[in-house]
């Protein structure tokens, strides 16, 4: 254990644990999305996290692996404890450091979303995961830094390696399941997906035997001793039993952590007209309530008008609750994030066969539906078209009966240029 804490003081993996810690720290507070306060935000941050931490764990860990490699070759071969042990040991020490970074990192993002009153929680397996990821990322420079030496360029070439080799399996025709197998988390939590924890165990599996693999390998590679103990051959069988029912956890679930799901966690609020949110978008409730209030305003007396909503995984092609109709929402920065939820509630109950329209009578209900949700964010030219112009001159009593008088050719997508007002 003196050892141990000699290793962890002199080592230049503790610096690689500062790293790791602001990396983890860091991305996941600049990935929130606006707006809102979510937890599958930060699990997000995280995520990425994990594929600038590998280069950055990796690459030290080689470095240190061909420091002590040159500096410890005497005192290893005369020992009376075992090559395996002190080999472990040196590792641990280096991946320690990277973990606790990580640790206190999520530590630290828990504090933080607990104090800003964050929705939701984040998933155990899939932190799991992460830290996985970070193990064999740390290994997988330990073993290169060990074999190649201490020339300059080891470092850097095993840190751009890693890199690289996570660009061409994210850019290859590789299954998913496949794609997996690389130690970097590219999955993207949300508030609206069930966790498919298969995957997540499937990785930690793969990546825990593998790093002991590894370690395995290199301490045979170094050539002391010529007999292969018993113990290693057993721990040897028992890393490849664990790598391979990880890798098949991940080819069965292809890769697969989430799965679109409504845990319907909501907060109704509204009287004329019922909104019901998840319990993390509250703070849209107010100005998606003025957003329906001005469309209901204009489509009074068709079945345009909204009742009673609930927000969805996609907004529409989801099965709300009986009489309810759904919304989607997807963040809450500016005034357009408002209208682009009543512009998708529009095309889908308004006027949905206009959809993959692309005629000129798709152009005129784009025209309406901007009206409608008060926004022409899609097109800056629809704002100075005259005929637009024609519809934002109708107060809220004018815009309803022309609305009603057109509706039928407005949700057929049968609306003319010559219709509008």
């Amino acid at each position: 254990m003196r050892h141990f804490y000699l290793f962890m003081r002199q080592s230049f993996a503790l610096f690689g644990g500062l790293l790791v810690f602001i990396v983890s720290f860091s991305l996941p507070l600049m990935t929130l999305t606006p707006g809102l306060k979510l937890w599958p935000d930060l699990v997000n941050g995280l995520s990425v996290a994990s594929v600038y931490n590998g280069v950055v764990v990796s690459g030290i860990a080689a470095y240190e692996a061909a420091k002590w490699r040159t500096s410890n070759r005497d005192r290893v071969r005369l020992s009376s404890k075992s090559q395996l042990a002190i080999q472990a040991q040196h590792l641990c020490a280096i991946v320690m450091a990277q973990l606790v970074g990580f640790v206190l990192a999520v530590v630290a993002l828990t504090i933080y979303a607990q104090i800003n009153g964050f929705y939701g929680s984040p998933s155990i397996p899939w932190l799991g995961a992460i830290a996985a990821a970070l193990v064999v990322s740390a290994v997988f420079g330990y073993v290169v830094g060990f074999v190649l030496g201490t020339a300059w360029f080891v470092p850097p070439l095993v840190a751009v390696g890693y890199f690289f080799t996570y660009m061409m399996v994210r850019a290859s025709a590789l299954p998913n399941g496949t794609k997996a197998m690389h130690p970097s988390i590219t999955e993207n939590d949300h508030v609206f997906v069930k966790h498919l924890n298969s995957a997540m165990y499937g990785q930690i599996m793969l990546w825990l035997g593998l790093s002991l693999l590894l370690l395995l390998l290199v301490t045979r590679s170094t050539g002391i001793g010529s007999r292969v103990q018993p113990s290693m051959m057993s721990l040897g069988g028992l890393a490849i039993a664990i790598a391979i029912g990880g890798a098949g956890t991940l080819v069965v679930s292809n890769g697969q952590y989430t799965t679109g799901y409504n845990s319907r966690d909501f907060a109704c609020e509204g009287q004329h007209v019922v909104i019901c949110l998840n319990k993390g978008y509250q703070a849209a409730y107010e100005p998606l309530s003025e957003a329906i209030d001005y469309m209901n305003l204009r489509v009074a007396g068709t079945p345009v008008e909204a009742r009673l909503l609930e927000q969805n995984v996609e907004g529409y092609g989801d099965e709300p609750s009986p009489n309810a109709r759904s919304i989607y929402l997807e963040q809450l920065d500016t005034p357009n994030d408002i209208s682009f939820v009543v512009e998708r509630y529009l095309q889908a109950y308004g006027s949905p066969n206009c959809i993959f329209s692309t005629g000129s009578e798709a152009t005129v209900n784009l025209f309406v539906n901007s009206w409608l949700s008060d926004s022409h964010f899609y097109d800056e030219a629809i704002a100075d078209d005259a005929r637009y112009q024609s519809l934002l001159a109708l107060d809220a009593k004018e815009g309803a009966e022309w609305f009603k008088k057109n509706y039928a050719k407005y949700a057929s997508c049968d609306l003319k240029f010559k219709d509008l007002p």
